[in-house]
């Protein structure tokens, strides 16, 4: 994805730029967000990419959402590992269908 924008460096560097001011921006503010409808937390197990793994681990203790780990895959689990991921996110709806929320 990242390689579109070989041919203007420029505006990846204004839609990242972009992008990590509203991440630290939201850290800044520290607000309180329960997550109320059914989630499934899902990181690569060698994302390097700012705080993700930290910030899964924490949400996962502090509310509870259930979370997995991908093997061989980075931030973008899903193009990394796909069937892995489609299969885990198959199976919670198919739980949620089942029986609700997951908890």
């Amino acid at each position: 994805m990242m390689m579109s924008y070989d041919s203007d460096p420029k505006e990846y560097a204004r839609l990242a730029g972009f992008g990590y001011r509203m991440l630290a921006e939201a850290i800044k503010a520290d607000l309180a967000y329960h997550i109320s409808c059914p989630a499934l937390l899902i990181c690569g197990e060698k994302d390097k990419a700012g705080s993700a793994q930290s910030y899964n681990k924490k949400r996962h203790q502090r509310e509870g959402l259930p979370l997995k780990w991908i093997k061989n895959a980075g931030h973008n689990s899903n193009t990394d590992q796909p069937d892995e991921v489609n299969r885990l996110i198959e199976k919670f709806i198919s739980e949620v269908d089942r029986r609700g929320v997951p908890r």
